[in-house]
């Protein structure tokens, strides 16, 4: 099982962390990736960038610009400490995943 399956929702709602918040740790490493990384967004073009897994020969994966400047995005909020929800403009909600993305109570969301 991949660690996008394993640790993000199943549904077209991603909660990628298996936690609420990242741990000092994974902020920390975001924190420093985004610096990295940061010297390459806004160039409007894609970016490839080369994974390596141990044991596994290294593979290159190209990034279109937008999904760049969103893992940016990403890292900076992990690196401060906060958990990510990534939710596609059309996705459908129940008022359940609604209140819970929003951390309202069903009840309230409906008085809306």
């Amino acid at each position: 099982m991949s660690y996008y399956n394993q640790h993000c929702g199943v549904s077209h709602v991603r909660t990628c962390s298996p936690s609420a918040t990242p741990s000092t740790q994974e902020a920390d490493l975001a924190r420093t990736s985004g610096q990295h990384l940061s010297r390459y967004v806004g160039r409007n073009h894609s970016l490839t960038i080369r994974v390596i897994e141990a044991g596994q020969q290294e593979q290159p994966l190209e990034l279109p610009p937008g999904a760049v400047a969103m893992l940016m995005d990403i890292l900076g909020a992990m690196a401060a400490g906060k958990g990510i929800t990534i939710i596609p403009e059309n996705a459908e909600l129940t008022t359940v995943q609604a209140a819970e993305i929003l951390n309202v109570s069903r009840r309230s969301l409906s008085n809306y």
